[in-house]
């Protein structure tokens, strides 16, 4: 598991610097009136591989990157517990605590950043082919969908219940696979 999660780190690490990215690029554009031009909107969009056609892409990767370095963090940390029965509980617990908050302290910047980069609607300068149009409205439409279903995404699950227990349930699918359902309460 450890290649896994050295890897789950990398993918994270590069997602995280694209948000920085974003963050840094979407502060630049101010308060515009009238609208942001497409064209510093293009800059903010073209970061990372693929540039600004892969943008929704790399909102996805950010998101299931913080979502299964949640995981990753209760397996590793129960991991250690289980293998050091006489460390104190509270600072698992602490620890616990800070490695998920971070996580969901990225989730919100996620969304803090994709607010403020739908407050203004795009604008194209004029005079503009219709073809230019099509692609900012394709655009302004794409930013909004990914502004609104991040917002309604559930943030990096919180692992420990209010009891401050961990339940982590999987099951066996058909295929043979694994699935691991959501925490839930101990019994």
């Amino acid at each position: 598991m450890s290649s896994a999660v050295t890897g789950l780190h990398d993918v994270k690490n590069q997602a995280l610097a694209w948000l920085a990215q974003w963050e840094e690029l979407t502060a630049e554009l101010g308060s515009p009136r009238g609208g942001v031009p497409f064209d510093k909107v293009k800059k903010i969009l073209d970061v990372g591989l693929g540039g600004r056609d892969a943008f929704p892409a790399h909102v996805m990767v950010l998101y299931r990157a913080l979502t299964l370095d949640s995981r990753a963090q209760a397996l590793g940390a129960a991991e250690v517990a289980l293998a050091n029965p006489d460390c104190s509980m509270q600072n698992f617990q602490a620890d616990m605590r800070r490695r998920l908050t971070d996580n969901i302290n990225d989730h919100e910047r996620l969304r803090s950043f994709l607010s403020d980069l739908t407050e203004h609607p795009l604008s194209v300068s004029l005079p503009a082919k219709p073809t230019a149009w099509r692609t900012v409205a394709r655009y302004d439409r794409t930013i909004a969908r990914l502004s609104r279903s991040v917002n309604m995404l559930p943030e990096p699950p919180a692992l420990l219940t209010a009891q401050n227990t961990q339940v982590l349930e999987a099951v066996r699918n058909t295929d043979g696979s694994f699935a691991v359902l959501s925490p839930a309460d101990a019994a």
